[in-house]
């Protein structure tokens, strides 16, 4: 029914029923182009990752964005033939979770309330959007609809929201405005930003 490999795997993302790719902490990715469901459904895609990796994200024709320990994040626009980009984060938060939108462009969530914005240009090709907030909280998971409307969530409840209305929807880096609730907090928070 599929591969066998004595490994952890943290992502899976499937772009159709047959293109997917599956990533682990040991570092590894794997793809398939039959849905896995053959005998030897499943490759290797890259052998150059070095440091581990917990999650990863398709968009558009060939886009993809994996992310991991020590800020590592890779992009690739031909299917994980190669990385167009191998990128390291300058703080070296640990990054948890990236979620893809269309057009092709990636929000990533780590430690220490780590979020980057990664979008593609078709002239300078992936450009990094540095997001983060100065909390102290760990955020695991983000998904996004678009490049106006994002939700992540992490320790002690926090709870983040990115809004725009109107305009782009590009973030822009210089524009955080955040409100938090309840203020003071107890057990959990809840912060929105509007851009």
């Amino acid at each position: 029914l599929g591969i066998n490999v004595a490994t952890v795997y943290s992502s899976v993302h499937f772009k159709d029923t047959a293109m997917g790719n599956i990533c682990g902490p040991g570092p590894i990715l794997l793809g398939t182009q039959s849905g896995g469901r053959t005998g030897f459904g499943w490759y290797l895609s890259i052998l150059r990752i070095s440091q581990p990796v917990y999650d990863l994200a398709n968009a558009g024709n060939g886009y993809g964005c994996m992310v991991g320990a020590e800020g590592k994040i890779f992009f690739t626009k031909d299917n994980w033939a190669q990385f167009a980009l191998d990128y390291n984060y300058p703080n070296g938060d640990t990054l948890w979770s990236v979620d893809a939108i269309d057009p092709p462009a990636f929000w990533i969530v780590g430690e220490a309330g780590t979020i980057i914005f990664v979008g593609v240009n078709t002239i300078f090709g992936a450009q990094v959007l540095d997001q983060s907030l100065d909390i102290p909280y760990n955020l695991y998971e983000i998904d996004a609809l678009d490049n106006s409307h994002a939700w992540a969530v992490g320790q002690s409840g926090t709870i983040l929201h990115f809004g725009t209305e109107g305009g782009t929807g590009i973030p822009d880096p210089t524009a955080k405005k955040f409100s938090i609730f309840p203020n003071p907090a107890t057990d959990h928070v809840i912060v929105n930003r509007k851009s």
